[in-house]
């Protein structure tokens, strides 16, 4: 008997716990040893939520399926702290002391919170902001605590100010810089966003450089700032930023980015190529990526490149960003500070509503660059999508971001996003992948979100994600589905193979060029050599043009004899077999075999096969009597 391969994952959050679904869904988990240590006392969970904690508890931030561990054979160790990586001998030992040898090493061990050295900031009641345990712990020192002050006026300082104002406490924000959300806002934006935080309640210092926390007179503690003022509190938290947490890497002599996180290249390896590195600990181009949809494409990648599964590699992700900060919508995007050179930006204010919006150009007025918007982010999937996808803008492109004069007719922004356009970047669905889940007979959001895994992530995307099945609900036909693809139908301009960019007609041209079978075919054009999605489309191109050719027969070699446990669909690993089992057990349409194989759930290139197989396997299902 062969022994496993043994994969080791340190962490459990929500990217690591990301990469676990990815290892299951390739279909190879069962191939692998899998064991899990994680630090704290519970498996992974939704970060992003942190604060509905105190209204939802622990299991409602839940991220593992029940018997997820289990089912899959996945050793999953709570409150186990990785100590040491031994490189040379290719093992992990825990703080007490255990060993455990991989073969290959997964880091996900996230960032810790940022506190600044100032003197008195470890004293009782001064927490920081990161996990459930944290939060148990502040809501344990408010109960005797009348004023809470969070020092940090970014996104974390923001979520930590929202519950400690939900715990009932007289609530301050502290931040160094002038204004608040520094890094993405600027000066406008930033002083709206005060204005509507302190109307809620929320009092503001920016400006203010912490220097001393000592015993207070009134409150707890007295905070004393370096322009002579102090301010009283029984309460603090630490929501200054984050660092990557990359000790281990450090210790063990892996390559590090220029400002810390483990060095990785576009499989997540490290300079180590057993051990992978990936979310929050990772550092891509120099780069750490703090949101959850960067982790979770490196979570795929890295899955595919153990596993063998396929061919994901992760690129960089935009760090544009939609949230509501204590009840303020909030939103940028990309250059949000213009600083390329010759950028453009045109802004608007309006005081009465309090709204804030703004959009940066390019120096010759083609591409959006950059947005801010502060107290409505209802442009922000358009604008992200133009930024994206370099659309054409209009002529007066200022038009984007000003109100419409007089009565206008509601537009579902949906509309307006081309259909290329990523929606959901935790998961990369893009609007004609949500489409076409529709047009396959999804009807609400539960159905779209099990088809496509939209709005399953940070959740950032649910309304565009409901836009879209609303409007095409109320505007589209449901086109019948085709039951086989005829090359006969498709221009030769139509792209085939998505992984090369080859065309119809480049196929086309290569048979009539001389190549004679699909193995030539793939040679000439490097058409199906990628994920291999698009493998049956260019076998019926090929049949279909050697038939075209007196002087050619189509020979044995150009068929594609799918046996039932060959692979249907290679971005999830489905075979034949697998769709055939799940119109056995009920499946009755394109939708239904989706939600139960995720079978043409990826690149969609297997659709067609599915839909044949489909069809052939309901031919063999009895009717009802």
């Amino acid at each position: 008997m062969i022994d496993k391969q043994k994969i080791i994952v340190i962490g459990n959050g929500m990217v690591g716990h990301h990469f676990l679904q990815n290892l299951v869904e390739s279909k190879q988990a069962e191939s692998f040893d899998i064991t899990v240590l994680c630090e704290e006392p519970r498996a992974a969970y939704d970060r992003v939520q942190l604060t509905s904690y105190f209204t939802k508890g622990a299991d409602e931030l839940s991220l593992v399926s029940e018997g997820f561990f289990e089912q899959h054979n996945i050793h999953l160790k709570l409150n186990c702290q990785a100590s040491t990586i031994d490189r040379a001998d290719k093992s992990v030992i825990t703080l007490d002391g255990e060993r455990f040898a991989y073969d290959k090493l997964v880091l996900a061990t996230g960032s810790t919170a940022f506190v600044p050295p100032v003197p008195g900031h470890d004293r009782e009641h001064c927490h920081v902001y990161r996990t459930i345990e944290d939060l148990e712990a502040i809501k344990q020192s408010a109960q005797g605590s009348k004023v809470g002050v969070v020092i940090g006026g970014g996104l974390l300082g923001l979520e930590a100010a929202k519950a400690l104002h939900e715990l009932g406490l007289d609530t301050h924000v502290v931040e160094f810089a002038d204004r608040l959300m520094a890094v993405q806002l600027d000066d406008a934006g930033g002083a709206l966003l005060k204005a509507k935080i302190e109307k809620l309640g929320v009092t503001v210092h920016t400006g203010k450089n912490t220097q001393n926390i000592l015993d207070g007179e009134t409150c707890v503690h007295r905070m004393e700032f370096g322009d002579g003022s102090v301010l009283e509190t029984d309460l603090i938290v630490f929501g200054a930023g984050i660092r990557p947490q990359d000790s281990l890497a450090r210790a063990c002599k892996l390559e590090l980015g220029p400002n810390g996180g483990v060095k990785v290249n576009n499989l997540c390896q490290t300079s180590d190529p057993a051990i992978y590195a990936m979310g929050e600990c990772a550092a891509w181009n120099g780069k750490v990526f703090g949101l959850v949809a960067p982790g979770y494409l490196m979570a795929k990648a890295a899955a595919q490149s153990i596993t063998q599964s396929g061919y994901s590699q992760f690129k960089g992700s935009h760090t544009s960003t939609k949230l509501k900060l204590l009840g303020v919508d909030v939103a940028t995007i990309g250059d949000s500070h213009g600083r390329v050179a010759g950028a453009i930006s045109y802004s608007y204010f309006d005081g009465d509503r309090g709204v804030y919006k703004k959009i940066v150009l390019s120096s010759d007025k083609t591409r959006v660059i950059g947005a801010v918007l502060v107290g409505d982010a209802s442009d922000y999937d358009n604008l992200l999508n133009m930024a994206l996808t370099r659309a054409v803008l209009p002529a007066q492109p200022e038009a984007l971001i000003l109100p419409t004069i007089g009565e206008v007719k509601p537009v579902n922004p949906a509309a307006a996003l081309a259909n290329n356009a990523k929606v959901c970047g935790c998961h990369d669905v893009s609007k004609a992948t949500i489409v076409r889940a529709v047009q396959d007979g999804a009807k609400s959001l539960a159905d779209v979100k099990t088809v496509t895994m939209a709005s399953t992530g940070c959740g950032g995307c649910t309304n565009m994600v409901s836009n879209i099945l609303e409007l095409e609900l109320a505007t589209k036909k449901v086109a019948p589905i085709k039951k086989v693809f005829d090359p006969a139908t498709v221009d030769d301009s139509v792209k085939i193979c998505f992984c090369h960019k080859v065309s119809k007609g480049e196929i086309a041209q290569a048979v009539k060029s001389g190549a004679g079978d699909l193995d030539e075919v793939k040679a000439a054009t490097k058409a199906a050599t990628g994920c291999g999605g698009c493998k049956v489309k260019v076998n019926k191109i090929v049949e279909y043009e050697l038939g075209n050719l007196a002087t050619h027969a189509v020979t044995e070699k150009t068929k594609v004899d799918i046996a039932s446990n060959d692979r249907v669909c290679f971005c999830h690993m489905v075979s034949k077999g697998e769709i055939c089992e799940s119109v056995q057990a009920g499946a009755q349409d394109l939708a239904a075999v989706k939600g139960a194989t995720k079978a043409s759930t990826g690149c969609g290139g297997c659709t067609d096969r599915v839909v044949e197989i489909m069809e052939a396997e309901l031919e063999k299902v009895p009717e009802a009597t």
